[in-house]
């Protein structure tokens, strides 16, 4: 076993990436896809660690950041994301809320749809519902 691998086989370290499958990049969905759309999901995805998914805490305000743009695009990307059945809420967030963690107000958690679901509830499959999506 080489000394970059634990006794389980996975990696020691490195940089982490991103792995973008053909099937995704091929779709219709992807194809139809904004900028912001595409750009958005990797941001969310670069949030997904492996074993979050279902639990992935996303903001607006950090998509804005991340995107580097006003509101108004970051919400169509959202919802652009969620209609083609990239990514779905688990958790409403709100600005509003008076309990905060880690002493931040809590963020919307997102799953990506071609994951297997880590959180709450662990399901083995991944839906992947963006291969159903069919422009109109």
């Amino acid at each position: 076993m080489s000394a970059k691998h634990d006794q389980t086989g996975r990696s020691k370290g490195g940089s982490r990436f991103l792995q973008m499958s053909h099937y995704l990049l091929d779709c219709d969905a992807w194809r139809a896809c904004s900028v912001y759309e595409r750009s958005l999901y990797l941001a969310i995805k670069r949030h997904f660690n492996g074993f979050n998914n279902g639990a992935i805490s996303y903001s607006h305000r950090q998509a804005q950041e991340d995107l580097g743009c006003s509101n108004k695009p970051v919400m169509a990307a959202f919802k652009g994301l969620q209609e083609k059945g990239f990514i779905r809420e688990t958790q409403k967030g709100a600005f509003h809320w008076k309990t905060r963690v880690n002493g931040r107000m809590r963020a919307t958690t997102w799953a990506l749809t071609e994951h297997p679901i880590d959180e709450p509830e662990k399901h083995l499959t991944a839906t992947k519902d963006f291969m159903k999506w069919k422009p109109e």
